[in-house]
Parts: structure tokens; C-alpha cells; sequence
């Protein structure tokens, strides 16, 4: 009997002991420090797995940090030259006037030209000039004559330029390419444009008539709507046509939208062509055609050629060519693999997010971020993924926590930037769990802390777990099997 009531002693121990020395040996939780004292484990504010955590940053040293230019990448500045090559593009021929159309004695006239910005950032300097000029036609008479101009966004500035013109050259339209700049050094931006000297003398130097010079048409005008039009979507353009004739009308007039490598073309059911009747002297047709904008092509500007072909009043055959310029965006996106979410759980657990996801595109996006849309901590409704590369995957781990039970609806959306500034926000789905009472509840604190609510004084779930709860009880019962293995063996023996 004293060798029972020995072994029933040693397993009571063991029971007793046993859930310390499995503690113990436990591996070592890392947690978080709260502001209150109390500490979370990590994995709870991460859903459930332990990140890696990066090498601390170095402390910078007190030598001189180099300048921006000379710590740019060849990417970084490849993204600075489109974005400065979009900001130029933003600036527009807003008018052209001159000061007289038939030169007086000194062959001398001013030209006007009006730039808009119609971007949202500020020009601080821009310098502007002419080229492709010729004595033989018209020339600049102030030499280089170069006008450097700030423009603020939504604003205008007129620069005015002293043009000789040839007394020998008959009435018609003179294109002069109209140079912008902008920056300097290695990130000198160039755009050029194209703008006309419209000289009518009445009677041409070798006596022809007025009836015979050669009217002209020009786009004077055009407008996308927008900064940017969006790869593979659809654009209304709307432009202006103006004969630059103030004596002579055309007729039969056709105007084609020609665009190379088909960067634009006409919405699917139309055509690139309209066709006017006739457009008087100095009259201008407003029109508009809705294009759409190749899905393949990069983020960049793209010209887009107006053909025009008339007819003069001699019904001879006439062609005009001008140039529009129109910035693309590349429209980017993001494939998500299928998320499986539970349809019910309780309140104080977690719905665990495993998202895998792709850039199907070859541009490099930066800022990826997960956004919860829902009734849940505000350290939960953002998840920074970083920089996905083009052609590449990545996988989010996360977790989110309903905060009321019953029906619970959240929707999840990506949003980044690509190479040329411009954000995108992809929709990804909406979802819904059946959020059930009951559970350990978990509150969220500020900071980004996650705190369980502490559990009754008098409940050992709450102090040692379930876990702890199932060793007592195998623990026990191992000790009550033994018992009665050994009273069954000595009263045998006994025998």
C-alpha cells in the first residue's frame, strides 16, 4: 500500500510540474512592448507569422551627402526626363497673332505667341526661341532672340519676336518652328512646335493676282480633354481648323488623323476622315472625332499628324500638314490570384488574407500598397508592399479583425505609382464573413498595438491556455492508470 500512495504522490507531481518544464522549454515569443506595460506577440499583429525584419539603418556619418543628381540611377533619371518631357507637353500654343499681314516699307513685322500651362506645376524658366528660318522667306531680325519666361500652372505668357520678311516672296503661309526649353545640363528638355507667318500682299511681285496665291489651313487649336489620355481607352478629341486666307475660301475640304505605329486610332465603327464643304477666308471649323489610344504602348508623347487636302478657288488641288502632340499613360495593373477568406468566424479571431499577385506589365511599379476598406483597426487598413518589378509576383501574409459580430463586409483594393508618377487604384473584390459572438475579443490600441483583454482571475484557460488544460488532464489520467496498474499487481501478488 505505501508503494501506491508513493506513486500516486510522484504523478500528482508530474501532472503538477509538467505544464513548467513544457513552458520552459518552449521557444523563446517575440513581442511587442504596448504603452501600457503589456506585451503582444508579433505574430499577432502580423496575422500570424513573424516577419523578417530588415538590418537597421546605419547612422549617417558627418561627411556631405552627395547631391541628388550624382545619386540618381540611370532609372531614376530616365523617369525624370519623361516626366519633364510631359510637363513640356503641357504647355500649349494658346494664339499666334502678328502685327500686320503685309509688311509695310521696312518688310518688318512682330509675331505673338501665347503659351498656356495647363499643368498643375509651376514653370520657374523656360526659354523659348525660333528656328528653320531663312532670308530667303522670313528670318528674326533680333538675332537669337531668345525669351526665358516663368510660367505658373493655368496661366499665360506672350513672347514676341521682330521678323523680317522677304519683299520677294509671294502672299502665303511661312511655318517657323517655335523651340521650348526647359531645364538645363545634362536635364535640358527640347520641345518643338510648329506656328505660321501669314503674309498677303494682295498682289504678288510678279504681278500674279490675289486669286491665284495659295490659301492655307492649320490646326489652331486642339484639346484631349485631359493631361493624358489612358492606354486602351477611348479619347474625344476636339480641334479647330482655320484657313488662314483673309481673301480666299477653300472647298472639298478632307481632314485625316494619321498616327504612327497606330499609337491613336479611330474608335472602332468610324472613320479617321471628316469632310467639310467649304471653310471661308479667315474662318476656322471646330470638330471633334473620339480616338482610341493603343493598350501597347509606353508611357510617353506621341505625335498625332492632321492631313488636310482642299481645294483653292481655282479648284486646284491643295495638301496641309500639322502636327499635334499627345501624351499617353500606359494604363498599369496588377492580376490577384483567387483569396479564399472563411465564411464565419468568431468574434476576436482574425480573417487571415494570403495574396498572391502579379504585374503583367514590363514597367517597374513603386508605392504598392493593400487597402481594407471596413470596419476594422485603423493599423489593419494599409499594407505596404513596396516595389514590384515588370514581369514579377509578390506575396502579401496578412490578417484583418472584425470588430462587431454579425454580417461583415470589407473590400480590398491595390494602389501604386508607375514610372511616370502618375497612381493607379486597381479594385481587387469585396467579401463578406458571418462574424459569430463568443471568443477571447481582442481590442486594437493606437500605435498599431494589438492587446488581448485579459482573461477571469479564476480561468486557468486564461493563464495557461488550452493547451495546458488538455496535458493536465492526459497527465492525470496517466497517473490514475498507473494507480491502478500497481494495486491490481500487489493485491495479485498478495495472493
Amino acid at each position: 500500500m505505501k508503494r501506491c500512495v508513493s506513486v500516486l504522490l510522484a504523478a500528482m507531481i508530474a501532472v503538477c510540474f509538467l505544464p513548467m518544464l513544457f513552458a520552459s522549454a518552449a521557444p523563446t515569443t517575440v513581442v511587442i512592448e504596448n504603452d501600457d506595460g503589456t506585451t503582444t506577440p508579433i505574430s499577432e499583429v502580423f496575422g500570424g507569422v513573424t516577419p523578417e525584419v530588415s538590418p537597421s539603418p546605419q547612422t549617417p556619418s558627418s561627411s556631405p551627402s552627395p547631391s541628388p543628381a550624382d545619386t540618381m540611377t540611370a532609372s531614376d533619371k530616365d523617369r525624370a526626363d519623361r516626366a519633364a518631357q510631359r510637363l513640356l507637353s503641357n504647355v500649349i500654343v494658346d494664339s499666334v497673332s502678328q502685327s500686320s499681314i503685309n509688311p509695310g516699307s521696312d518688310n518688318r513685322i512682330t509675331l505673338n505667341v501665347t503659351l498656356r500651362n495647363t499643368s498643375t506645376l509651376n514653370i520657374s524658366k523656360m526659354i523659348v526661341s525660333l528656328a528653320d528660318m531663312s532670308s530667303a522667306t522670313v528670318s528674326q531680325v533680333d538675332g537669337a532672340g531668345q525669351k526665358i519666361i516663368s510660367l505658373a500652372s493655368g496661366k499665360t505668357a506672350t513672347v514676341s519676336f521682330k521678323l523680317y520678311v522677304n519683299p520677294q516672296i509671294l502672299s502665303g503661309n511661312y511655318p517657323i518652328t517655335l523651340s521650348t526649353y526647359y531645364g538645363g545640363g545634362e536635364t535640358e528638355h527640347y520641345l518643338p512646335r510648329v506656328v505660321y507667318v501669314y503674309i498677303d500682299r494682295g498682289l504678288g511681285v510678279s504681278g500674279t493676282s490675289a486669286a491665284t496665291t495659295v490659301p492655307k489651313l492649320i490646326v489652331s487649336s486642339y484639346d484631349v480633354g485631359a493631361k493624358t489620355v489612358a492606354g486602351g481607352n477611348d479619347f474625344m478629341l476636339k480641334y479647330s481648323i482655320k484657313n488662314t486666307s483673309e481673301s480666299l475660301e477653300v472647298k472639298n475640304v478632307k481632314i485625316s488623323f494619321v498616327s504612327a505605329g497606330n499609337i491613336f486610332t479611330p474608335k472602332p465603327g468610324s472613320t479617321n476622315s471628316v469632310f467639310i464643304d467649304k471653310l471661308g477666308k479667315g474662318a476656322s471649323y471646330n470638330g471633334e472625332i473620339t480616338m482610341r489610344a493603343s493598350s501597347k504602348a509606353d508611357t510617353d508623347v506621341y505625335p498625332l499628324e492632321v492631313v488636310m487636302t482642299y481645294e483653292d478657288p481655282a479648284s486646284t488641288q491643295r495638301e496641309a500638314r500639322d502636327m499635334m502632340s499627345v501624351s499617353l499613360t500606359k494604363f498599369q495593373t496588377i492580376s490577384v490570384d483567387e483569396i479564399i477568406v472563411p465564411t464565419e468566424i468568431n468574434l476576436g479571431e482574425k480573417i487571415p488574407l494570403n495574396i498572391r499577385y502579379w504585374n503583367t506589365g514590363q514597367t517597374e511599379l513603386s508605392n504598392l500598397v493593400l487597402h481594407v476598406e471596413g470596419d476594422v483597426p485603423e493599423n489593419q487598413k494599409t499594407f505596404e508592399a513596396g516595389i514590384l518589378k515588370g514581369g514579377s509576383s509578390g506575396y502579401i501574409d496578412y490578417s484583418i479583425e472584425p470588430q462587431t459580430a454579425g454580417q461583415f463586409t470589407f473590400r480590398l483594393n491595390f494602389s501604386f505609382y508607375d514610372n511616370s508618377g502618375n497612381e493607379f487604384l486597381v479594385p481587387i473584390n469585396s467579401y463578406t464573413v458571418k462574424v459569430l459572438e463568443g471568443g477571447a475579443v481582442t481590442s486594437a490600441k493606437p500605435g498599431g498595438q494589438v492587446t488581448p483583454k485579459p482573461a477571469p482571475a479564476n480561468d486557468p484557460a486564461g493563464r495557461l491556455g488550452g493547451t495546458w488544460i488538455v496535458l493536465i488532464v492526459l497527465g492525470s489520467l496517466l497517473a490514475l492508470g498507473a494507480v491502478g496498474y500497481i494495486v491490481y499487481w500487489n493485491f495479485f501478488n498478495k495472493k
